[in-house]
């Protein structure tokens, strides 16, 4: 008999749930882009990509020799898993920059609640368990 798991997503939206007791969460994220070619002014490139999607989170970015840093603070209204599987998806679409790492944290009435961090495969969210007495590890995928 196969036993069918609960998704990663699913349970961290359950757990955001259980934990938020109905206040809207915040989410402070932080990603590194990384150019895909040497000839690729990342300046401009990381300007452009990111007013693109500016409705969902409004990013702010610095840029240095090699890299980008990636920044977007929201109030989470909708499903968690949706809000950070869009901003991976839509770090990750350009043809010009690559997402290497992502760290996020998740704060209820400026208590941190939970972090999460990963790439554009894979993550991990630290969040407590149900006792409050220690942590959980869920792992997500995208």
């Amino acid at each position: 008999m196969f036993k069918v798991s609960e998704s990663g997503w699913n349970k961290l939206d359950k757990e955001m749930i259980r934990i938020s007791d109905n206040i809207v969460p915040h989410l402070g994220f932080l990603g590194e882009l990384f150019p895909t070619s040497e000839d690729i002014n990342l300046n401009e490139t990381l300007a452009n990509f990111l007013n693109e999607n500016k409705d969902q989170c409004n990013y702010e970015f610095e840029s240095h020799d090699n890299h980008g840093a990636v920044s977007c603070d929201a109030d989470v209204n909708q499903p968690l898993s949706d809000f950070i599987r869009g901003i991976v998806a839509h770090l990750s679409s350009s043809d010009k920059l690559f997402l290497g790492s992502f760290q996020a944290e998740i704060t209820v009435d400026d208590e941190l609640a939970g972090l999460i961090y990963g790439d554009a495969y894979k993550g991990s969210a630290i969040l407590p368990d149900t006792a409050g007495k220690r942590l959980q590890v869920i792992e997500l995928e995208f």
